[in-house]
């Protein structure tokens, strides 16, 4: 009798100890929408949003993101309201304040401006004087982008979203947007009536070549922790081809 009871309870806390043992911790990841690379419209989120969201469940990590305008995104990592932002454009001066874990992701930005609006390729940001220059919000561009900015080498004008900026543009209220190559033309062709596209054309040379990575507050108890879990989570996804592959989906249109 006592060896059944003793059994029985055995396995109880056996199966407790196994539920407890399985059940996922859950954080929250702020980001927005820059599609394909993340965007609330897609089953997986994106490509870097579903890279994060693996990388994490192969910690036994559920990841919860939550879709804001940009520059609230930013704020909501920096005083602590979520565990981590997803995704920013390097920048040497976050280091101080962040853990910037990655690259999880590549792009050239470029300026978009109207075939009928002919602008000749730049070399220094002086060359760009001439011109009405559109910004979105939150965004990280360069530092030296900004600097050109604030020191009036350019006429700039900010807007809350990158579509705004292209109606902008398509009516000449400004002459140059500058925007991921690959987002730019989703929206074009997904925002826009059949035919934008054919009105729109690019500067050859690239405003940045850049990476994307996940921020992390250092002033966060759980960063230190998370960071180094995904960063050692994306370098076994790196090598087994998960990169490759949720690329090749991108490509073909999956989100």
């Amino acid at each position: 009798m006592n060896r059944r009871v003793t059994t029985f309870l055995g396995g109880i806390i056996l199966t407790l100890a196994a539920t407890f043992c399985s059940a996922a911790e859950t954080i929250t990841i702020s980001t927005g929408d820059y599609s394909p690379w993340a965007t609330e419209k897609s089953t997986y989120g994106g490509y870097v949003n579903r890279l994060v969201r693996e990388a994490f469940k192969r910690k036994n990590i559920k990841v919860e993101f939550v879709y804001l305008p940009w520059k609230r995104a930013y704020e909501e990592v920096r005083t602590l309201r979520v565990h981590a932002s997803s995704f920013w454009f390097f920048n040497e001066e976050r280091n101080a304040e962040f853990y910037q874990v990655g690259p999880v992701s590549w792009h050239n930005e470029v300026f978009f401006h109207l075939k009928s609006n002919p602008i000749p390729n730049w070399s220094k940001f002086s060359d760009l004087k001439p011109y009405r220059i559109g910004a979105t919000i939150g965004y990280t561009y360069s530092n030296e982008f900004w600097n050109a900015a604030r020191s009036n080498v350019f006429g700039l004008e900010e807007t809350a979203r990158d579509d705004i900026n292209f109606r902008k543009l398509l009516r000449r209220r400004i002459d140059l947007f500058p925007i991921d190559e690959m987002t730019g033309w989703r929206i074009v062709r997904e925002q826009f009536d059949a035919g934008m596209a054919d009105l729109l054309t690019t500067l050859a040379k690239p405003l940045t070549s850049t990476q994307g990575f996940i921020l992390f507050s250092r002033a966060h108890p759980d960063s230190e922790r998370l960071s180094s879990l995904l960063t050692v989570s994306l370098e076994e996804m790196d090598k087994d081809g998960v990169f490759d592959t949720y690329m090749d989906d991108m490509l073909k249109g999956k989100f």
